[in-house]
């Protein structure tokens, strides 16, 4: 495995194994000594082939974060992949490399970042000019008295949405689904779900939502000390059951800013979450 550099003295194009990109060598063109420089120093130095280093991974998460790449998603990445495909003439760089999660890298497969953000969004477009009808409801009556109209439709922000999975409860109240949302309008968080249990039993669902900077503990959930805000809905199913489930959690007026909303499952049994959507609405 070669990382590719330029010689910081002179320019030269150089290479040295990866095993050894941390050690002290000579350009082969103007003889100066120098360390080549690591990823974070240069983020278009790259490696030759088809894979990277755990260590490059690292460094990428830690310049572009842990979320999905992709427009409006907020999943935690599983993967990376190229924004320019090696068979494109892409290169395994920090530049070139973005996190994403396991269906947005699927999606993009070989497709230049471009491309394929152009479609997904148009894809998404589409999609959202098609359920542009679903949240709307009719506003209550305004009391004879009031000229004011009322709107027919609220806020909506999506903030997460899932179908064809399969959530079930991890251990330590690890969160099935995090993500970050912009408070704004956001009075109180909606948790939409499909579940089914092959096994039966019992689960609990929370809704949980916290300010940045602020993270709770959540092996705290159940307890007086936990410092988050919280809504649960309880599940007992029989074996093969299937059905709905909506968890609502209101928010306090402050702070605003970027806030944090995450779903714990926590129970025993083969329950499972197939389908969701997490929204902020008013």
């Amino acid at each position: 495995m070669l990382w590719h550099y330029h010689c910081p003295d002179c320019g030269q194009p150089l290479e040295v194994e990866w095993a050894r990109h941390k050690e002290e060598t000579v350009c082969r063109k103007c003889r100066s000594r120098h360390y080549p420089p690591t990823p974070d120093e240069d983020p278009f130095a790259y490696i030759a082939g088809a894979r990277w280093p755990p260590e490059l991974e690292q460094i990428v998460i830690a310049h572009k974060g842990a979320v999905c790449s992709a427009p409006g998603c907020f999943r935690t990445y599983n993967t990376l992949t190229l924004k320019k495909p090696i068979s494109k003439g892409g290169r395994i760089s920090v530049d070139n490399l973005i996190p994403v999660c396991t269906h947005h890298a699927r999606d993009k497969g070989e497709q230049d970042y471009e491309e394929w953000i152009q479609n997904l969004r148009e894809r998404e477009l589409n999609e959202q000019l098609a359920a542009v009808t679903l949240p709307m409801v009719q506003a209550e009556t305004p009391p004879a008295e009031s000229a004011e109209t009322v709107p027919l439709a609220g806020y909506v922000q999506l903030i997460s949405r899932e179908s064809n999975t399969r959530l079930m409860p991890l251990p330590e109240n690890r969160p099935v689904v995090m993500a970050p949302f912009l408070r704004g309008a956001v009075r109180r968080l909606v948790f939409d779900y499909e579940w089914e249990a092959r096994g039966g039993g019992e689960v609990k669902v929370y809704l949980v939502a916290w300010p940045r900077g602020e993270e709770p503990r959540l092996d705290f959930l159940e307890s007086e000390e936990f410092a988050g805000l919280k809504a649960v809905k309880e599940h007992w199913a029989e074996r093969d059951a299937r059905g709905e489930g909506c968890v609502t959690l209101e928010l306090p007026p402050a702070p605003m800013g970027r806030w944090t909303a995450a779903v714990v499952m926590e129970g025993n049994g083969a329950f499972a979450i197939k389908e969701f959507v997490l929204a902020g609405c008013d």
